[in-house]
């Protein structure tokens, strides 16, 4: 079962001194696709997980580390949502696979991340 709880309340070990965040980020464990900006759905599609979600940024594990400044497109599964475009400023390998935290190009209104979480 996930939690749509915002992360610093689903763990409280996350609001450090260095913890500089401009938006609340929610917990959102939801299927997705992956692919690199300009690379043709369906072709270049790469299976992946989000982990959390704001406003203003997405984290999403794939099996594959990026470069900082890739862009990203990414997909909920299922398309209920609209698509983010997403540009990795953090990567870092975790378990069995890659965490990039990634600056949304374009933020999120209220509805949108709402249509996400759910």
């Amino acid at each position: 079962m996930s939690s749509n709880l915002p992360v610093a309340e689903a763990n409280p070990t996350t609001q450090l001194a260095e913890d500089r965040r401009a938006a609340v980020r929610y917990r959102c464990l939801r299927d997705c696709i992956v692919r690199l900006e300009g690379a043709t759905p369906g072709v270049g599609d790469w299976p992946g997980m989000t982990y959390d979600l704001s406003v203003i940024g997405v984290g999403v594990t794939i099996l594959y580390p990026l470069a900082l400044g890739t862009v990203l497109i990414i997909e909920k599964f299922g398309r209920s949502a609209r698509p983010l475009h997403a540009r990795v400023v953090r990567s870092v390998p975790m378990e069995f696979v890659w965490l990039h935290g990634c600056q949304l190009t374009t933020p999120l209104n209220e509805a949108e991340l709402q249509e996400w979480l759910r």
